[in-house]
């Protein structure tokens, strides 16, 4: 190692070596993370706006980012941020703007996020709502139904004594579903000018899954005047389901040549659309179409052609029908496996530098394609002492990288046992002789003075990567690192304290993608 590489390596030492006193206060950080609404009350009442003040903690090794507040069953929700600097304990005020809230009891919440994009959430609180503007309700669904086919979703909007308007004739009620405006409807010819009822169809057919209903009254169309919202509504759709099914072949079927993949798909009438075709996606890409018959029960059987040639190994059959307006209905994915007659190679380096041995084992089909996520079993036996067994798996280019220490005339044996669509194969290598790592070095220093030492690496070059790591604990995090000679390097370390260190040193073989770890050396300054 030359003489900069030295320096680089004891003053990286040097540093990490010394000892260092850290304060930490212990009440900041064995809290727990929190976030309280301090205000307002559990049970207040409100009017226009109220003002909320949250507390919050963040877990420990976070920072508080910023305040969430929000009414979980309306559309109102702000977000401050925590003051700077940043730490683990943040206290915001807010004002949540309720004008446009329909009058009721809501549940107000609070959430902390922390900068590892955590969430941390408040216990809510309950607050009432008072509006005299008036009132939008959604009257049908109600909260929590099961829903199917074509719904009629009521509105009832109502104006208050301080409304802004005296009659409702020509406003707008507009139907969501989440964000999304679906449907609206205007109030003409009413009996009673404050109040305006209407019903909008929704058609929840093809739209399965939770929904949250909302509504909004508006003056004129799309821009609401009054902009006045109802109470969110959840409601889930389930509608009976279409299905595709794949008949044959059977899961873990072993195919062969042309196969011949069968379907059975159905619509129920309720759904009002029929079956178009088939297609048939092979590890996601598509193979074929087969067409539909006509037919009136909403059933469709269809037999697609899969050419297995070139294509050994497991696959993922998925089929997917398609209706008269373009609905994609997916089936359940089916595992298959063309039959094939596999090949197990094992890969050694020409030459080779350090204690170990890199290699690599390779599981390929008859057709050259690397068989994926394979088991394979290597075992390296030493001409003297017990076998190494190694279980492998197989990457996704057919591959697997291990090491070994090397010994003079190991016999390694690469196993791939007989599975559902190969037979079990073998391979044999004999491994090369790598010279030991040895290092000598200067044991027992006085604080303030370097320990020093040589490692000697036979084979090695001028220039090899080589860092020092130094054990805490159950790990050895690097201190140092530098370079080589040709088959040595030196090292120095101080410290300006009494105590024992242990270090080693790893040597990095890129070319081989090896790594060689020295013994541990035992350090003594007193």
């Amino acid at each position: 190692m030359g003489r900069v590489s030295r320096l680089v390596v004891a003053a990286a030492a040097t540093a990490l070596l010394a000892p260092a006193i850290a304060v930490t206060s212990a009440s900041s950080a064995s809290a727990a993370p929190s976030v309280t609404i301090l205000s307002p009350a559990d049970g207040a009442t409100a009017s226009g706006s109220v003002d909320v003040t949250v507390t919050a903690t963040s877990p420990y090794g976070t920072l508080a980012a910023s305040v969430y507040v929000y009414l979980e069953q309306a559309d109102r929700a702000t977000e401050v941020p925590c003051p700077a600097p940043l730490s683990r304990t943040c206290s915001v005020t807010t004002t949540l703007d309720l004008v446009q809230i329909t009058g009721g009891t809501y549940a107000l919440g609070a959430a902390l996020r922390d900068n590892n994009l955590g969430t941390t959430f408040a216990q809510p609180l309950s607050i009432t709502v008072v509006n005299d503007s008036g009132s939008i309700t959604i009257e049908s669904p109600v909260e929590g139904a099961t829903l199917s086919g074509v719904v009629q979703t009521t509105v009832t909007a109502t104006l208050g004594p301080s409304a802004p308007i005296a009659s409702l004739e020509g406003a707008w009620i507009q139907v969501r579903d989440g964000g999304r405006l679906d449907q609206s409807q205007q109030c003409n010819g009413l009996a009673d000018p404050t109040t305006c009822s209407v019903t909008v169809p929704w058609d929840t057919r093809w739209d399965d899954g939770p929904h949250v209903l909302s509504a909004a009254l508006g003056a004129g169309y799309p821009q609401p005047l009054l902009g006045l919202v109802s109470r969110r509504v959840p409601v889930v759709v389930a509608n009976p389901p279409a299905t595709i099914d794949l008949t044959a072949p059977a899961p873990g079927g072993v195919v062969t040549g042309i196969t011949a993949v069968l379907t059975h798909s159905a619509i129920p009438a309720a759904l009002g659309t029929t079956p178009e075709h088939v297609e048939l996606d092979v590890d996601g890409f598509s193979v074929g179409k087969t067409s539909c018959a006509p037919s009136t029960d909403g059933t469709c059987d269809a037999t697609t052609m899969w050419d297995t040639d070139g294509l050994a190994g497991a696959h993922v059959l998925e089929p997917v029908l398609v209706d008269s307006v373009g609905h994609r209905i997916p089936g359940t994915p089916t595992t298959v496996y063309v039959h094939t007659v596999p090949v197990v190679s094992l890969v050694l380096p020409a030459s080779h530098a350090g204690s170990t041995v890199a290699a690599q084992v390779i599981a390929k089909a008859s057709d050259g394609q690397p068989l994926k996520y394979t088991p394979v079993t290597v075992t390296i036996a030493p001409a003297v002492g017990p076998a190494t067994v190694l279980h492998l798996t197989t990457t996704r280019a057919g591959g697997a990288r291990f090491s070994f220490p090397a010994t003079t005339n190991a016999r390694v044996t690469a196993d791939l046992a007989a599975g559902v669509w190969w037979e079990a194969t073998r391979k044999v290598a004999a491994a090369a002789v790598i010279a030991p790592f040895r290092c000598t070095w200067t044991r027992t220093v006085k604080p303030g003075t370097y320990a020093s030492g040589t490692c000697t690496v036979p084979y090695i070059g001028s220039g090899t990567p080589v860092s020092m790591q130094m054990r805490r604990g159950a790990a050895w995090p690097k201190i140092g690192s530098g370079r080589t000679g040709r088959h040595y390097f030196r090292f120095r370390v101080l410290s300006k304290s009494r105590g024992i260190y242990y270090i080693r040193f790893a040597l990095y073989y890129t070319r081989y993608y090896t790594r060689s770890i020295s013994q541990s050396l035992r350090l003594v300054f007193r």
